[in-house]
C-alpha cells in the first residue's frame, strides 16, 4: 500500500486540515486508511474521522526506533497518513535515512504544509525526490508570491484553501468525530463554514488528481524515451 507523512516547518501551519481533507479524499478510493497523529498535544480521536483513526501512541522524539518500525509493517497492508510535529523533522529525517525509506517496495511520500517563509526542506527532497509534495495554506497567501525554489516542480503542489479560523466552529468540528463532508448537509453550520470545507476538499482533491495526471505523463514520457534510445 502507502505511506503518507505530513510535515512543516512550524506549528500552526495547516497539517491537520490538510489531512482531514486528505484522508476524505484518499477514502473516497481506498478504506484501508489508517491515521497516525504524532503529536503530543491532542488526542487522536478528537481530531480525525474516528473510522480512521488507531489508538498508536507514537512520538518520534521519543519512540525507540522498533516502535516506530511499526508504521513500516502496517504500510504493507493499509494506507497509512502519519502527521510529523514540526519540533520532530530532524528526527523523522534520521529515522527515515536508516529505514532507507526511498528503498521500500511501496511508495511513500511527504507532504511539506508550508507559510511561504519557508523553503521546501533540501534533506527531505533528497529522501522523497519524485514524492515530495507541496501544500500552500493559501491564509498566508500573501508570503507565496515572494516564494521561489526553483528545483521545486510547479506541478507537485496543493492549494489548501477554505481554512476555519472561528475557534468554536474549530472545537465544534474536533469534537464531534465525524467526517468533514459530514458538515456540509448539516443546516446548523452557518453557511460560509459550509463553503469553506467544500472549497478546503474539493482543492485538495484537484491537486491531489492534478499531481496523480502530472506523473502519470512523466511516467509514459519516460518509458517511451527509454524505448526509443
Amino acid at each position: 500500500m502507502s505511506i503518507h507523512f505530513i510535515g512543516s516547518d512550524r506549528g500552526q501551519a495547516g497539517k491537520s486540515w490538510f489531512i482531514r481533507a486528505l484522508v476524505e479524499v484518499l477514502a473516497l478510493s481506498d478504506e484501508r486508511i489508517i491515521v497516525v497523529d504524532a503529536s503530543t498535544d491532542k488526542q487522536i480521536g478528537m481530531t480525525y474521522s474516528p473510522a480512521f483513526n488507531r489508538a498508536f501512541n507514537l512520538q518520534f522524539s521519543t519512540s525507540a526506533t522498533y516502535d516506530l518500525d511499526l508504521l513500516l509493517d502496517l504500510g504493507l497492508e493499509h494506507t497509512l497518513v502519519v502527521k510529523i510535529p514540526a519540533n520532530d523533522k530532524q528526527v523523522f529525517i534520521r529515522w527515515a535515512r536508516e529505514t532507507e525509506i526511498e528503498s521500500l517496495s511501496f511508495p511513500c511520500f511527504y507532504w511539506f504544509v508550508g507559510t511561504g517563509k519557508e523553503d521546501y526542506p533540501p534533506e527531505i527532497l533528497d529522501l522523497f525526490g519524485q514524492q515530495a509534495f507541496l501544500v500552500e495554506n493559501h491564509h498566508f497567501r500573501e508570503n507565496f508570491k515572494t516564494f521561489d525554489q526553483p528545483d521545486f516542480d510547479e506541478m507537485k503542489r496543493v492549494i489548501l484553501s477554505g481554512m476555519i479560523r472561528n475557534p468554536v466552529e474549530i472545537y465544534q468540528i474536533e469534537n464531534s468525530q465525524q467526517p468533514l463532508a459530514m458538515f456540509l448537509t448539516d443546516p446548523k453550520i452557518p453557511l460560509l463554514t459550509r463553503t469553506r470545507i467544500y472549497r478546503l476538499i474539493k482543492g485538495v482533491a484537484e491537486g491531489i488528481e492534478l499531481i496523480s495526471t502530472h506523473s502519470s505523463h512523466r511516467d509514459r514520457m519516460s518509458h517511451y524515451a527509454g524505448h526509443s534510445a
